[in-house]
């Protein structure tokens, strides 16, 4: 389990990944940044190989229900006016936690294999190949604290284990997924894939998914 990293830290890796949005964005009919990022997704999709056939490819923001809002969720907790240090940091950095832990899931009712891009947290303790890990949106996930929401995190068991060396490296995961929480040291889980099966996602010709968990 990583240690607990300063709020600062936390506060930036948000910032960067759109979740503590100004709020001044509402007040533009067309959000520029949301715009270019659309543009770039669509190329990226039409250049990735699709899954094979009978596989769903299956988005993050998609685990999400609409119109909850990660980003409202901090600003109402102050993360933005805590400093490193202030006595406040380590409880808001608590309180985000449960509020993850408790983040709301959607129905999954289709039962077909879906294709998911991560990055895998290894579970499974000792040597040799892990066959249970943390699928995660973004490299470096859980390395600062708290870990991203129970909605963005899905718990994978492979029937063939991974390389303990692929921590740092994008992953295509593919098996059906529920929604079963379990606990983790990163913190609830809300979804599962047991069963899977992983191959390594080929940066080397196609650019990776932004990641975009609000919708």
């Amino acid at each position: 389990m990583q240690p607990i990293r300063p709020i600062l830290s936390l506060v930036l890796a948000l910032a960067g990944l759109g979740l503590l949005a100004p709020t001044a964005r509402a007040e533009f009919p067309i959000d520029p940044m949301a715009h270019w990022r659309a543009q770039i997704e669509d190329a990226r999709r039409k250049s990735v190989p699709p899954p094979p056939r009978g596989v769903r490819e299956m988005h993050w923001n998609t685990l999400s229900p609409a119109g909850w809002n990660p980003g409202q969720i901090l600003q109402r907790l102050g993360v933005m006016k805590v400093s490193d240090g202030e006595p406040d940091a380590r409880r808001i950095e608590a309180e985000i936690q449960r509020e993850w832990d408790k983040a709301p899931t959607v129905a999954l009712t289709d039962d077909k294999p879906v294709r998911m891009t991560g990055y895998p947290i290894l579970l499974d303790d000792g040597d040799g190949l892990a066959r249970t890990i943390l699928l995660v949106p973004y490299r470096g996930a859980c390395i600062h604290r708290p870990s991203p929401p129970a909605n963005q995190m899905v718990k994978v068991s492979f029937k063939k284990g991974i390389p303990r060396n692929m921590d740092t490296t994008s992953i295509w995961v593919t098996g059906k997924i529920f929604t079963l929480a379990s606990p983790t040291p990163y913190g609830r889980v809300a979804y599962t894939m047991p069963e899977a099966q992983w191959q390594k996602y080929p940066i080397e010709k196609h650019p990776l998914p932004l990641y975009i968990p609000l919708r």
